[in-house]
């Protein structure tokens, strides 16, 4: 199979993709949180990332009170779980070995979410 069917099994899940050199990068329609998806040869390795300006959308959300943050936040990391799983697959059964390596991205946002929530209580 092509990267174009990887490509067309994200968006059909409702991601952006975007495709940089040996990388594709999954953006979040919610958060400035992404999956890098990047390549060398038939190896690959998928990691959770985030934009420098999660910190600021994050306070405001936190300021407007207009949603749970953490819940949403949890929500956007669990998709993105969700979406590595399908991820694995295809890698595996088109010949690739795959690294995947969401929890450092997990810990910096969870800390960072809770940075903020322990700022704005405080």
């Amino acid at each position: 199979m092509s990267i174009q069917s990887l490509v067309d099994m994200i968006v059909s899940k409702g991601y952006q993709v975007q495709g940089v050199g040996n990388k594709l990068r999954v953006l979040h329609h919610l958060l400035p949180v992404y999956l890098d998806i990047v390549f060398s040869g038939n190896k690959v390795v998928v990691k959770l990332s985030f934009d420098n300006s999660l910190r600021e959308f994050i306070e405001d959300l936190v300021l407007s009170g207009s949603e749970d943050v953490g819940d949403l936040v949890e929500d956007v990391i669990g998709e993105f779980n969700e979406l590595t799983a399908s991820l694995y697959k295809w890698f595996k059964d088109n010949g690739f070995e795959i690294n995947i390596k969401l929890k450092d991205g997990e810990i910096d946002i969870m800390e960072m979410l809770e940075d903020i929530l322990e700022v704005s209580e405080g």
